[in-house]
């Protein structure tokens, strides 16, 4: 009985750490993106689905690193003094990501909202990023204000 009791609490309270706010991760539209120039050269765009997900549907520019990698090999592609927009498939990703980068010093952290099916920019921004998957982007083309 006292396994059960100390299984449910465990379990509320990882529930309960899924569900809090996170203070210093900014979940964003892609509209609201382009306004806090988030879709600028100097934002760093940070895949953290699947290497398949992301195969299979591919957001140009981004740098996947997946999840579990993400502890492991952050420092190979990602500066801590450098903003990251960070694409997952759900919030709860989004967060576990965040709070990684939290502990390595990022400051700058904010999250596209949506699953990354749904990752469209208004067309009035028209922005893309050219370079290879796992590089730092080359350039951004928009017609944003950055």
């Amino acid at each position: 009985m006292l396994l059960i009791y100390l299984l449910t609490g465990w379990g509320f309270l990882w529930l309960l750490r899924q569900l809090w706010p996170l203070h210093y991760l900014n979940f964003v539209s892609g509209e609201e993106a382009a306004a806090e120039g988030l879709l600028c050269p100097e934002t760093t765009w940070l895949d953290v689905r699947d290497a398949s997900e992301a195969q299979d549907h591919p957001i140009p520019g981004a740098i996947n690193i997946s999840i579990g990698r993400l502890p492991y090999t952050w420092d190979k592609y990602l500066s801590a003094n450098e903003r990251v927009l960070i694409f997952a498939n759900h919030s709860f990703g989004a967060k576990r990501a965040a709070r990684m980068l939290r502990k390595r010093g990022f400051q700058h952290l904010s999250a596209v909202r949506g699953t990354a099916k749904s990752y469209t920019f208004n067309q009035n921004v028209q922005c893309s990023r050219t370079g290879q998957p796992g590089e730092q982007p080359a350039s951004l083309k928009c017609c944003c204000t950055c």
